[in-house]
């Protein structure tokens, strides 16, 4: 994080991106929040004609008016069985009592209200019902505002500085995945499904409170509408905040699209201000460590904060106005580079002038001009893609860091590991992205793989109640829950490794999966560098593993060998079979290794093109197999791209 003052460009970009907030602020609640309460007030209407149904059929069929129904219904009569169905109904056969009768139907009728026998599947269908419309609604309007933010976003940073490329459509697998990442533990579509059974749940507990209470039908339908009036609430709540992530997403892929390296957090400017909000109003941070809830907003529901882009290390002297609100909600124009804090001073706290501030802010003007002068040479403000040399971290903060902000993966978690086993890992995909610019395509994670499995799952979990909602739309949400949950599960099951592996290359291509492709090492031999190269040294010994691979980097190697694999084909190659098909076991273990052919792998050739990559780059004399391996994936990669495969 850093506090740098605006340049008159990011002061442009500033006031479009607070205008375009404002154009949708009012877009959400003149359309969006007017259709969802339109939606909601017809669900309550539903319910409330099937409580008066239920009340209307019992008048009718004991042949009294409403009015009759409902105080007999009401009443202290009739409130307890004096015996069962059988002997009442016994006892009416035989003397044909009529008000017997009356007894019964009256204690049968407060015992399908208290169960909810009639009312129950109704409630269920109309909030089904009511989620599957709000879902429908939020999602046509989610993407509108995130194509708005994103095109405005690319036209405004272009009208200034000008663009890399040319300007693409928006791409759709990417809208989808913002609209499906739990950003705040659920997306919108799982909160959408979960306040829906939740407000179905509250409305028929609070229909059986009614009963045993034996109120009118004026008395329970009050009791309806008012949680229903809760439920209307929680979701403008849930619309507007959710409208604030994809806008804030929409923004940030424009400024990264355009060639940006650093966003600018800006929070409104009035009373109502967050102070989470209020602490992060100006500051500065990379695009690559961008977290929606900590360093991005949306900070927390209803908020107003957007991002905009930012020149970082350009000083300029500073000009220009802001709008912002007085202490009595007027607009004000202050200095664009005034902070929330000083502003509050100013205009609400009144603690100081504006002149005595700006009389106070010349001195700290000329402290920021000299800082900018050495920011290139501070940490974290360095364009790091452009420096060849790979630097070990000292943390795995740090490690995490380079991964994300050098490597350009966007999923990574070292957690569990130490900072060598990190070290070791990062190196090695520092020098084989230089040497094959494509597999960076291949890489959506990068880290330790319980971690990964943890960040995958509730992406998982999703992606399988979304897939159940298209095709089986008719369950109810609990049920897709189930099925989801059951679905996962399993997955999950499946990409469980044995405390024994060391390491995992994933490659599947398939949504959701295609975000945690990559490479990740077994933390119960990453968390101790050390002993992880013991292993590997006793393996080498025993031939399990090829020569010179005793190292974590070659670990790291083997699994890069499974993804190169994987995107050229290596496999499919006949002199590759004919590597493995000509020679025995015993001939495999001897020229390369025992697990080029010991393995559980479906694909014979796999884990001996993997092995051979692994002694090709870390074994200074590799043998005839891994020389074989290695040329024949540096030739492929020249062949299919025609750049890069050479030696580092």
């Amino acid at each position: 994080m850093a506090k740098t003052k605006a340049t008159p460009t990011e002061k442009y970009w500033k006031k479009r991106q607070e205008e375009l907030e404002k154009k949708w602020d009012k877009k959400s609640r003149e359309e969006i929040e007017r259709e969802l309460r339109a939606y909601y007030e017809q669900s309550l209407t539903h319910i409330e004609k099937d409580i008066s149904a239920l009340y209307q059929r019992f008048a009718t069929d004991n042949g009294m008016d409403m009015a009759a129904a409902q105080q007999l219904l009401t009443g202290k009569e009739y409130r307890v069985w004096r015996m069962d169905i059988a002997e009442y109904v016994k006892e009416i056969n035989a003397t044909g009592n009529q008000e017997l009768l009356r007894e019964l139907n009256t204690l049968a009728m407060r015992s399908r209200i208290t169960r909810l026998d009639a009312l129950r599947a109704g409630t269920l269908k109309e909030m089904a019902l009511l989620s599957k419309k709000t879902e429908k609604a939020m999602k046509e309007f989610l993407k509108s505002g995130y194509e708005d933010f994103y095109y405005q976003g690319l036209y405004e940073i272009g009208k200034k500085r000008g663009l890399e490329g040319a300007v693409s459509l928006v791409d759709g697998d990417k809208l989808e995945r913002v609209l499906r990442v739990p950003w705040s533990g659920k997306n919108y579509s799982k909160r959408i499904w979960t306040n829906g059974a939740k407000l179905a749940k509250t409305i028929q507990q609070n229909i059986i409170a009614a009963a045993h209470r034996g109120v009118s039908v004026q008395d329970m339908t009050r009791v309806v509408r008012q949680k229903m009036g809760v439920g209307t609430k929680e979701a403008v709540r849930l619309v507007r905040t959710e409208l604030n992530y994809v806008q804030n997403q929409a923004a940030l892929h424009s400024i990264k699209d355009a060639g940006m390296k650093y966003y600018r957090f800006i929070a409104t400017l009035d009373k109502r201000t967050s102070t989470v909000c209020q602490s992060h109003d100006g500051d500065v941070f990379p695009v690559e460590e961008a977290m929606p809830g900590k360093n991005m907003p949306p900070l927390h529901p209803h908020c107003r904060s957007v991002i905009s882009g930012c020149l970082r290390g350009e000083y300029k002297p500073q000009s220009g106005t802001r709008i912002a609100r007085d202490e009595n909600g007027k607009n004000v124009f202050v200095p664009s580079y005034m902070k929330y804090d000083d502003w509050r001073a100013v205009y609400v706290d009144k603690k100081l002038t504006l002149e005595e501030w700006k009389a106070g802010n010349v001195a700290l003007q000329a402290t920021n001009a000299l800082g900018a002068l050495n920011a290139g040479a501070q940490s974290g403000t360095m364009n790091m893609n452009q420096i060849r040399m790979f630097i070990p971290a000292k943390t795995i903060s740090e490690a995490e860091d380079y991964a994300r902000s050098v490597l350009g993966i966007p999923n990574v978690s070292y957690k569990g590991c130490d900072a060598d086993t990190a070290n070791a890992w990062n190196r090695g995909l520092h020098d084989s992205f230089s040497r094959f610019p494509e597999l960076k395509k291949n890489f959506g994670f990068v880290g330790e793989v319980h971690e990964r499995n943890a960040m995958l799952k509730p992406v998982l979990r999703q992606h399988y109640a979304d897939d159940y909602r298209k095709r089986a739309a008719w369950l109810p949400p609990a049920q897709i829950d189930q099925l989801a949950d059951a679905a996962t599960r399993k997955t999950m099951k499946q990409l469980q490794v044995a405390k024994g592996t060391l390491a995992v290359s994933f490659s599947e291509s398939r949504a959701p999966f295609s975000d945690f492709r990559g490479v990740s090492v077994n933390r119960d031999h990453g968390k101790d560098a050390k002993k992880f190269a013991q292993v590997l040294t006793k393996d080498v010994g025993s031939k399990f593993h090829p020569v010179g691979c005793d190292s974590i980097r070659s670990v790291l190697d083997h699994e890069i060998g499974h993804q190169l694999d994987n995107l050229l084909g290596i496999r499919d190659i006949q002199t590759i079979k004919e590597l493995f098909d000509s020679r025995t076991h015993t001939e495999l273990s001897d020229a390369l290794s025992r697990y080029a052919w010991d393995n559980k792998n479906r694909n014979r050739y796999a884990e001996m093109i993997a092995e051979a990559w692994a002694e090709y780059c870390n074994n200074p004399n590799p043998r005839e197999i891994a020389v074989t391996v290695g040329k024949t994936i540096e030739s492929e990669y020249q062949k299919q791209f025609g750049k890069g495969g050479g030696t580092p």
